[in-house]
């Protein structure tokens, strides 16, 4: 139980930082699409 508990934690944190980077990602590539407009 702890076992598998550990490796579900691991996963959340992992989408996390997958998240966590793509959108800074989309952020940039907004920004640079919003230079470009403006």
């Amino acid at each position: 139980m702890l076992l598998s508990l550990s490796v579900f934690v691991g996963i959340i944190a992992n989408l996390g930082v997958f998240f966590c980077i793509g959108g800074l990602y989309l952020n940039s590539d907004i920004f640079q699409y919003n230079v470009i407009v403006f």
